[in-house]
């Protein structure tokens, strides 16, 4: 979820805690203050949002707790009537969310990437580089390359960024970056992998330059995984 999305989750989750302090509730401070920790982790990872909202809903509970409301008293059939209706609400809601993050997110890397992706070594950036490299070999039109990411999922970006990654040392050295040239272009594709409560989405960066006759060089793809 994008940082804004956190945010506004942090902040619903922090007005808990303050009723709880207002009742002068010291257990149920503790644990609101537990709540807004976990509801910011929580709401890093899309699809743990859900989560995240019922434990807003939770720790609102908790504080409120000791408050004396009064409510007109209902029937015991329209009782369960308000309590089924809430349920389906909540059932819908969440089963909508569910479908629109399927629908919204890439489940699995780009075919092109998938064997050098799916490989156990923790830095994939080489095996990447090399299996572009041997679908597009430098001199490649650059519109054959473009369309074929484009099929695969991959998005062009406006602005690519300026750093790209230097040619190592020696096998195992650590990774270095560099000025990208001043024509270089990108396009990015994001994925989630099997649900992982540690790591987010895998981003996939796919760079190159191209001569004024529209030949590719330099062609490289580097990749990485945020985790805690």
């Amino acid at each position: 979820m994008p940082q804004q999305g956190v945010f506004i989750f942090t902040m619903m989750a922090a007005i808990a805690p303050l009723i709880a302090l207002l009742r002068r509730d010291g257990r149920a401070l503790g644990w609101s203050l537990l709540a807004v920790v976990l509801v910011c982790w929580l709401a890093s990872y899309p699809y743990l949002v859900p989560v995240a909202i019922l434990l807003i809903i939770a720790s609102f509970g908790l504080a409120c707790g000791g408050l004396s409301l009064r409510l007109p008293a209902v029937s015991a059939e329209r009782s369960l009537w308000i309590r089924t209706i809430a349920l389906y609400s909540l059932f819908f809601a969440i089963t909508g969310y569910a479908l629109n993050l399927f629908l919204s997110y890439n489940w699995a890397p780009p075919r092109i990437l998938a064997e050098p992706l799916a490989s156990p070594l923790n830095d994939r950036d080489g095996p990447m580089t090399a299996t572009l490299n041997a679908q597009f070999p430098e001199g490649t039109d650059e519109a054959v390359l473009r369309a074929s990411l484009l099929k695969d999922g991959f998005s062009d970006v406006a602005q690519p960024r300026p750093l790209c990654r230097l040619p190592e040392i020696r096998p195992g050295s650590m990774r270095r970056y560099g000025s990208c040239p001043a024509d270089s272009r990108e396009m990015t594709y994001k994925y989630r992998g099997p649900v992982n409560f540690v790591c987010g989405s895998t981003h996939v960066s796919v760079k190159w330059s191209a001569k004024p006759d529209g030949k590719i060089v330099g062609l490289q793809a580097t990749g990485y995984t945020p985790c805690l």
